[in-house]
């Protein structure tokens, strides 16, 4: 699973969490699927359950360790944000404020 810790992308330099591969919606409907076919008896109902628990097996697993930026969309880029090459990536993309005068 992955942490609540601030996190940050290597590619775009945005702070942020990191997201899972795959989508809640489409496990939830293989799930909902899956319970529907087993109480209504269809005659491939079980293969509703095996394809929802390797989807959600894929997105728990080694697979979706893989963390993808929410921002720019790219896979393996995103580290803690308090690690120190998160921090050097931090004062990369931080610029300094605007002086008036």
């Amino acid at each position: 699973m992955i942490s609540k810790q601030a996190m940050i992308c290597r590619a775009c330099g945005q702070q942020t969490r990191a997201n899972k591969k795959g989508t809640l919606a489409l496990e939830l409907a293989l799930w909902v699927g899956a319970v529907a076919a087993l109480v209504f008896i269809f005659p491939y109902g079980g293969l509703f359950g095996v394809v929802a628990l390797g989807y959600s097996w894929w997105r728990a697993g080694s697979a979706a360790r893989v963390k993808t930026c929410p921002h720019c969309h790219r896979e393996g880029t995103v580290i803690p944000s308090d690690c120190p090459e998160g921090k050097r990536v931090a004062a990369s993309y931080t610029t300094p404020p605007i002086v008036k005068r």
